[in-house]
């Protein structure tokens, strides 16, 4: 049996984890925190760097702050990047 990690974090720390991510190539990200620029920057620029990536949808960071979760907006966002998300 394999245990997969997944590097999770602020995108601005990844240059101190690389040979993490480049070992794993698995990328956890939050749709809370997700914003077009990003967006363009995993699912385009960065795609081929990772062998996997899966989207949580950050409710607990949403629900720790006290806001909510646009479902619809959740939604919208997996459908657009489905081709880039495992």
């Amino acid at each position: 049996m394999w245990l997969k990690v997944f590097f999770a974090g602020h995108y601005k720390e990844e240059h101190k984890h690389q040979l993490l991510q480049r070992e794993t190539g698995y990328r956890l990200l939050s749709f809370h925190y997700m914003t077009p620029k990003l967006s363009n920057l995993y699912f385009i620029e960065r795609r081929s760097s990772y062998d996997t990536i899966i989207v949580d949808s950050g409710a607990y960071s949403v629900w720790n702050k006290g806001q909510r979760i646009v479902i619809d907006k959740y939604i919208t966002f997996c459908l657009k990047y489905m081709s880039g998300i495992d």
